[in-house]
């Protein structure tokens, strides 16, 4: 049966001040492919250009681009070919499946401990999303406003050119380095404080004797509203990602002002 999204978009009316989600465009959605090196089906491809990756409703499912990838490369090579992952349940352990090239909407389960048992579960994708906005309508007293929630990232950049570091986010140091604290593995830490679009933050550096470059890292959210019209976070990751090959984005997802 072909999903209606117009159909869950309507049952989603109701609670669509505690229900974000984000739509992922069409190059989007054949990056994230061309990453895993598989091709979604194309009811999922539509759930991801319907409401995107950083959704929240359905809460099983996958919400960032890197647990995809992770979860892919994670399979056995015997099941890539055929499945690509999509979530998981609340209980761990285990990777929600879906067949890459069916429409068929079956949910495979596949348990990481012992002989990788491959099950089906006894709900379909639609079955998924409906049991979700049910469970939404009656928690909906309980659930966060989307005003009150954020989109939450560290920026960690492998370098030994901090001043182009600075320079390239616009910040400028506002304390010197502290003294290193150095953890049982012989992990050497240091923080000092930058301002950055006029807020003061920790910018911590780590070391380790056989890295060859230290690596940046500092924490940044912003109003989850903001990821499709005035995103900062977008701004520094495509400026990252052009001044620095040891770069990375750690995604921690859409969360509420409370769980910061």
């Amino acid at each position: 049966m072909e999903i209606t999204y117009a159909d869950i978009l309507l049952k989603l009316e109701p609670y669509k001040d505690k229900a974000f989600w984000f739509p992922l465009s069409d190059t989007e959605i054949k990056g994230l492919e061309k990453q895993i090196g598989q091709s979604f089906p194309s009811y999922f491809r539509k759930f991801l250009r319907t409401f995107g990756i950083r959704q929240d409703f359905v809460f099983e499912l996958l919400n960032r681009e890197q647990d995809f990838i992770a979860e892919y490369k994670y399979l056995p090579k015997s099941l890539r070919q055929y499945f690509v992952p999509i979530g998981s349940s609340s209980a761990g352990g285990d990777t929600w499946l879906i067949k890459a090239k069916s429409e068929e909407q079956i949910i495979y389960e596949f348990w990481h401990e012992g002989n990788g048992e491959l099950a089906t579960l006894d709900f379909s994708f639609t079955e998924l999303i409906d049991r979700n906005i049910n469970e939404l309508g009656e928690l909906y007293d309980r659930k966060p406003f989307n005003k009150d929630k954020n989109w939450c990232v560290q920026f960690a950049i492998t370098t030994t050119k901090e001043s182009l570091l600075l320079k390239t986010i616009d910040a400028h140091q506002t304390k010197g380095w502290t003294d290193a604290k150095i953890s049982s593995a012989g992990v050497y830490t240091y923080d000092t404080e930058i301002e950055l679009a006029s807020k003061k933050i920790r910018l911590g550096r780590q070391e380790y004797k056989d890295w060859e470059k230290p690596t940046y890292y500092f924490n940044w959210n912003e109003p989850a509203y903001q990821i499709g019209t005035d995103s900062f976070i977008r701004t520094l990751d495509k400026k990252l990602t052009k001044a620095f090959k040891g770069y990375k984005l750690i995604d921690y997802g859409i969360l509420a002002l409370s769980d910061d």
